[in-house]
């Protein structure tokens, strides 16, 4: 009997969840939403009762700012663009496709930081071109690819490389931490992949994931990449990098795409014309990340999740549940002292 009442439950959210909301049934249940996690409530369970997703809940507060309306001036960034370009290769032409590719890997590396990804974009395109057709001068480049820099070379953009501000231009290169094999990128995927495989039940309060124990584990070097850090420089690196997280958690751990090119390596135009090629991985990529980022969502609490902007994935794209490993013992021992 209790089975087929969750069925019945889980279907008349399903139904719900499936209507068309205006705006002010949005409001509404916004306001629900932000009210309900003020009283620290997990997501999933008010979306549960609201009969919405966490995901469609998330999506409405990016286009508004509070549920009276305040709309926000943001619509599509530049990265969602680049993913929705990513997810429907034959809808575009190759030149959008090594757009997307640069700007999403510069966003991976800069979340927070958009001046940045404006000039790593042409950074990537002039390499691209130099290094797959061989030529020095842009005479010797074919119309389509001459046209295509026409697009990324503004002035204002080389006066800059040309003159002392050229030493605050964006390096790709990952920096090891303390002279150890690894970098903060390996670090972040290590806080995702716990806060996702840490056992989670709505309505578990203090018993559930959080960030307070992800900085517990690193003080304790439990995590497998080290790096024990204080509170607030946990707090600093989160906010900057927790937009990103999920994909490169994604990355590292279920997907063989490598998103770190770099254009002054010499394999930089193969590692993009990898990337190029393989479609279906980019497809899987996504609807990896977006189930990754649905279900950050649902487990972590709203303070969290402030300030978090997590990009908005095409309509149609789907999702694939992952299956992260299993927490070590150390990690697990770590923890009873919490």
């Amino acid at each position: 009997m209790a089975r087929k009442v969750r069925r019945k439950n889980a279907q008349t959210a399903k139904q719900r969840s499936s209507r068309v909301h205006d705006l002010d049934e949005r409001r509404e249940l916004l306001a629900h939403f932000l009210r309900a996690r003020e009283r620290e409530i997990p997501a999933a369970e008010i979306a549960q009762e609201l009969g919405v997703s966490v995901a469609t809940l998330y999506r409405w507060l990016r286009k508004h700012e509070t549920p009276d309306g305040g709309s926000s001036s943001s619509g599509l960034t530049a990265v969602e663009n680049a993913i929705k370009t990513l997810c429907n290769p034959s809808s575009s032409e190759k030149y959008e496709r090594l757009d997307a590719i640069f700007r999403f890997s510069a966003w991976l590396r800069w979340p927070n930081d958009p001046a940045v990804h404006d000039v790593a974009v042409t950074s990537c395109a002039v390499s691209y071109i130099r290094r797959s057709t061989g030529a020095d001068t842009l005479a010797e480049l074919s119309p389509a690819d001459l046209s295509y820099l026409g697009r990324h070379l503004r002035l204002d953009t080389l006066s800059r490389m040309c003159s002392s501000e050229a030493i605050d231009f964006p390096y790709f290169a990952d920096f090891r931490i303390d002279d150890q094999p690894h970098t903060q990128r390996n670090v972040i995927a290590d806080v995702i992949w716990f806060l996702l495989a840490y056992e989670y039940h709505p309505g578990g309060g203090r018993a559930n994931p959080s960030l307070s124990k992800v900085h517990f584990l690193l003080e304790n070097n439990a995590f497998r990449y080290r790096w024990p850090i204080s509170r607030r420089t946990f707090q600093t690196f989160w906010a900057a990098n927790a937009a990103a997280a999920p994909f490169l958690y994604v990355e590292q751990a279920h997907s063989t795409l490598d998103w770190a090119i770099d254009p002054l390596a010499v394999t930089f135009s193969d590692d993009v014309d990898d990337l190029l090629g393989q479609e279906q991985a980019v497809s899987e990529y996504f609807a990896r990340c977006r189930w990754a980022v649905e279900e950050l969502q649902a487990r972590l609490d709203r303070r969290a999740l402030e300030r978090i902007a997590f990009p908005l994935f095409p309509d149609g794209t789907a999702t694939e549940e992952l299956r992260p490993r299993a927490l070590t013992p150390l990690i697990r021992e770590t923890l009873l002292q919490f």
